[in-house]
């Protein structure tokens, strides 16, 4: 016989405005998508546990993702900490994840949106659009289980995409911008940046052949932590299949990383995660060092800690990583650089 449940359930409605042809004189609206889907786990009296996850059409749906984790059970092994997760202190307000202005919008000003940003390019010389497409994905999330955890969230998220390339079809670039906000997405001259940026590319000139500085923007240094983060896992990193270690140095003192998935308006904020945990900040790197790790439930209990609230579908789920600034801008730090690459 069972003895806890645990599921999370989400459910979106994904609204896409795109337009991809020059012979297409505006944006089109597509149909609205909507999806469930749900994560269960269930845990005998003995300590083992199964999980299911995938899309929840409707009930019979839900009960093959149910019979599913229950016969997990038979090959699971057991384990003294396995269970629910604990109900901690909710964080209910302040959040910012729903955009107050989301029930008004219509699509009229979802196409306006992305008609904006490609009549900006066309307006300029020695380039022209390629592609730009609106996302906009609404979603509900709530976690139940039968130690009386409940909870619940609605956010919105949105994202501009772009693409443009040189007239004379020899530099391509892409990029996009992503908000709780819609009129973060809309308003944003995304289209004119990614102009501006294809223009730069003539006449180029040799580099020198002496030792430049690099400088690695924002966008680049973003990409590279998505594949960083999980090393920053602790199950990782005691089964030495992480490359750090706690306490290993990995860059200058100045260096200071924070997740902090609570951030007000952060893109990935949440109240919860997977196992409806909030999330702890977290000093992944403290002065250049390794400092704090994420922690799951079940290695918490063992360690008699607390989970760190990141615990996702399928392993770690990082919150909103921040770089703490220093006191000058790179305007300010450039000229002292010379020249730099």
């Amino acid at each position: 016989p069972l003895a806890e449940v645990e599921a999370h359930v989400e459910h979106t409605t994904t609204r896409v405005v795109s337009w991809d042809s020059a012979a297409v004189l505006s944006a089109v609206s597509l149909p609205p998508k909507e999806r469930w889907s749900v994560s269960i786990r269930v845990y005998d009296r003995k300590g083992r546990c199964g999980g299911s996850s995938g899309p929840a059409k409707d009930e019979v749906s839900i009960e093959g993702l149910v019979d599913r984790a229950v016969a997990e059970l038979a090959s699971s092994q057991p384990d003294g900490f396995a269970g629910p997760a604990e109900r901690y202190k909710q964080v209910d307000a302040g959040l910012g994840l729903m955009d107050r202005r989301h029930a008004q919008l219509e699509d009229e000003d979802r196409e306006e949106a992305v008609n904006t940003q490609i009549e900006d390019v066309r307006s300029m010389t020695g380039v022209e659009p390629l592609a730009f497409r609106y996302t906009e994905v609404l979603k509900a999330r709530a976690v139940r289980s039968s130690n009386g955890n409940a909870r619940s969230e609605l956010g919105t998220h949105y994202t501009m995409y772009g693409r443009v390339g040189r007239s004379d079809g020899t530099h391509t670039l892409e990029q996009s911008v992503q908000s709780r906000v819609f009129a973060d997405v809309a308003s944003l001259p995304l289209g004119v940046d990614l102009a501006n940026q294809a223009v730069r590319y003539c006449d180029p000139a040799p580099v020198d052949d002496f030792a430049l500085p690099v400088v690695i923007s924002p966008r680049v240094i973003a990409r590279l932590m998505e594949v960083v983060v999980p090393a920053f896992d602790r199950e990782r990193v005691d089964a030495g299949e992480s490359f750090l270690t706690e306490g290993r140095r990995v860059g200058s003192e100045k260096l200071h990383m924070i997740d902090d998935a609570l951030q007000s308006g952060g893109f990935q904020t949440r109240s919860f995660d997977h196992r409806g945990v909030p999330s702890l900040d977290l000093p992944l790197i403290r002065e250049g060092v390794v400092g704090a790790l994420y922690q799951g439930t079940e290695l918490a209990r063992e360690l008699d800690g607390r989970p760190s609230g990141h615990e996702g579908v399928d392993g770690i789920w990082p919150g909103n990583l921040i770089l703490r600034p220093g006191t000058r801008s790179r305007n300010m730090i450039y000229p002292d650089l010379g020249p730099f690459l």
